[in-house]
């Protein structure tokens, strides 16, 4: 009777680190596919070698009511930032209340249609960075310093 539940305490337990191994987010294996510099920057991410994965966003709302300033209230957070969050699918953030991300997970691919690998990977861009942000809006070009080196880069 110990021995079966010991055997299976070590499955649950095995079974648990693969889950939490899975949602590991390798950024030496991803790089950008392309990156667009408007009034916004956006770029595509996909796996070397592979197809796309995400792509995302990032705005300084400095001077624009976004979408997400309109909805003052949401319960959703990532670390001390106010997020909203469609499971599996996409996240938006908003840092110092002025720069969003919006992070979406390509829908063609289930690789990063996983709530968790997307915080993990909002998580790369340098948020404390973005907190420091003062004086005017920044452009496109301003706001690439604090996205995600991905590829060993």
């Amino acid at each position: 009777m110990k021995k079966n539940i010991s055997l299976c305490a070590l499955c649950f337990v095995i079974s648990g680190l693969f889950l939490m191994s899975c949602k590991k987010v390798d950024l030496k294996e991803l790089e950008y596919q392309h990156i667009t510099r408007g009034e916004y920057l956006q770029a595509y991410v996909k796996k070397k070698g592979g197809g796309m994965v995400l792509w995302f966003q990032v705005f300084d709302q400095m001077d624009n009511t976004s979408d997400f300033k309109k909805a003052k209230f949401t319960s959703d957070t990532i670390g001390s930032y106010p997020a909203k969050i469609n499971e599996d699918k996409w996240i938006w953030l908003l840092v110092n209340d002025r720069i969003e991300i919006r992070l979406v997970a390509f829908s063609a691919v289930k690789d990063f249609q996983d709530t968790g690998k997307l915080k993990k990977f909002i998580a790369s861009f340098d948020l404390a960075g973005m907190e420091k942000i003062t004086g005017p809006k920044l452009k496109a070009a301003d706001l690439e310093k604090f996205i995600p080196k991905l590829g060993g880069q």
